[in-house]
């Protein structure tokens, strides 16, 4: 197989290939092998086969989102992006009326409205596109994307996204089915710890140590919320 994470398929001409005498497979020699190497590199062009995301995972994420709404509520932070919801500042427009309004909206949203890492990772030339979106009733949507240990597990993005970098070696590390690590949302904690001081306007402000103060009371508050501590 030449890539079985990724979904293609076609016609490849090469007559510099040599058929064996059963003329259903061809010889292993160096021409071989070059041209596999070249056609690997080729097809990581077309993108990867959705992975299920797993019960475990589902359950983690869940959690890891309850936690972040409480701590916005009771931090008193409103992430205001262009696609949150359930604010407190809904319109008191009839369905009716809230179709139409949605549909005018849609028609006259412009380019510039839409949040630049969105636009980044939804145009066709990104090598990194959305896998799954989750909007939420507090202000935040929690995106799915794979970027390896480019990035960390979990990282907030301006004005109201957190990624979760399901590729991280730490990701994966967190959903490992090993009771004796602790629960997986435990083991995504400081990363969550830094993307909740992240959101909050005043952390630009902030020096290192303050920084890390603010993340200390995050972990402490979400430790507290799961009667950890």
């Amino acid at each position: 197989m030449v890539d079985p994470e990724r979904t293609f398929d076609g016609w490849v001409n090469c007559n510099e290939l040599i058929p064996t005498t059963s003329r259903n497979e061809l010889v292993k020699d160096r021409t071989y092998d070059d041209f596999l190497d070249h056609l690997k590199a080729y097809v990581t062009r077309f993108p990867k086969r959705e992975e299920e995301i797993g019960r475990e995972e589902v359950r983690m994420g869940n959690e890891l989102s309850k936690l972040m709404k409480n701590y916005l509520k009771d931090m008193k932070l409103f992430p205001q992006g262009k696609l949150p919801f359930g604010t407190g500042t809904e319109s008191t427009l009839t369905g009716r009326e809230k179709k139409k309004s949605k549909r005018k909206n849609r028609l006259n949203k412009k380019d510039e409205d839409i949040p630049d890492y969105v636009k980044l990772h939804t145009s066709t030339k990104t090598t990194k596109p959305i896998r799954r979106t989750k909007k939420t009733d507090y202000g935040i949507m929690w995106v799915d994307q794979e970027y390896g240990s480019e990035k960390e597990p979990l990282f907030y993005v301006e004005p109201n996204i957190i990624v979760r970098n399901r590729t991280n070696a730490l990701y994966i590390f967190a959903l490992k089915n090993k009771p004796s690590l602790g629960p997986k949302w435990l083991r995504l904690l400081p990363y969550l710890s830094r993307v909740a001081v992240s959101i909050n306007p005043n952390s630009k402000q902030w020096n290192r140590e303050e920084t890390n103060l603010e993340v200390d009371k995050a972990t402490c508050y979400f430790l507290k919320q799961q009667g950890e501590l």
